[in-house]
């Protein structure tokens, strides 16, 4: 069995299971809130306070001392979707480095890839991505100190977009995936089933209130722009929500026929299989984890 584990800014889940290229079968998932001000941005903030958080965390489910794959949001992690013909992988390695500007600027730069779904004859794709060493080096540090080896390292929404490549529900979808989460907000904009591009914004509203339907309709509405100046022969039809309230999903759907947009929580898929009984057992609510656990 592996561990897959996300941390964001205010919650930390895990999920056990074990992955492959035909589904995920979870033996079972946890999720806590993150009580001090440890990390901002992905950014470790108080490591000796984020340490015990996240000891407590791994003891308390019987995985402390194991092995874990990390996953992490954050905008210093730059991620850009590239198209390419064949080539080697040294050549790929230098044209990751030169499509990300701000290359020149970076002390110890690290560029990695996840490669896309592309139709046969045409060019390939995927997703580049570029950070700093240093930044994957914080992380790796802080969880040798409480004797866990960090086998990998992902970001949230690299793994989002596996799952749904995974998924037939998405093919030649054009749509949202909105992932809620504490206060910060990550966006997946699909154009006919294939990933265009993510945002992440800061969620200023709290659950069951007014304006946090408001908000989401704000943020909504800025994609169905974006996708528009981009002169998209598609328009966006759908918009998935993970993690949201269940009562506030239910007021989402006022805008969503306002806006002529099917609102809906993200879908559970027969291949990838929770055990047990726990309501909150389902994938919208582990999204990151189990895409991670998911092998191309």
């Amino acid at each position: 069995m592996a561990i897959s584990l996300y941390l964001s800014n205010k919650n930390v889940s895990a999920v056990v299971g074990a992955g492959s290229s035909a589904g995920v079968s979870v033996s079972s998932c946890f999720a806590d809130v993150l009580m001090g001000e440890s990390l901002v941005n992905g950014v470790i903030t108080n490591a000796p306070a984020l340490k015990e958080e996240i000891a407590l965390f791994l003891d308390a489910h019987g995985c402390h001392g194991k092995d874990v794959s990390l996953v992490v949001n954050s905008t210093l992690i730059q991620l850009k979707p590239i198209e390419f013909p064949n080539m080697k992988e040294k050549q790929l390695q230098l044209l990751m480095a030169n499509e990300f500007s701000d290359a020149e600027n970076r002390t110890a730069p690290l560029y990695d890839y996840m490669m896309l779904k592309s139709k046969n004859g045409s060019m390939n794709r995927a997703i580049a991505c570029a950070c700093e060493k240093s930044f994957v080096e914080t992380y790796v540090k802080l969880f040798s100190e409480i004797k866990t080896k960090v086998v990998s390292f992902n970001t949230g929404v690299t793994a989002l977009v596996k799952l749904i490549e995974f998924m037939p529900e998405f093919n030649d979808k054009t749509a949202v995936i909105v992932v809620m989460d504490g206060e910060n907000v990550q966006n997946v904009l699909l154009e006919n089933g294939r990933y265009k591009i993510s945002t992440r914004t800061r969620l200023f509203s709290s659950d069951g209130t007014d304006e946090i339907v408001g908000e989401m309709q704000r943020n909504v509405s800025s994609m169905v722009q974006f996708l528009a100046s981009e002169k998209s022969e598609y328009t966006i039809t759908d918009v998935y929500f993970c993690g949201a309230n269940p009562d506030d999903l239910n007021r989402f759907y006022s805008f969503g026929v306002d806006m002529n947009l099917n609102i809906q929580e993200f879908p559970n898929d027969r291949r990838i299989k929770f055990s047990g009984r726990d309501e909150d057992a389902r994938l919208s609510n582990f999204i990151y984890p189990v895409g991670d656990l998911l092998k191309k």
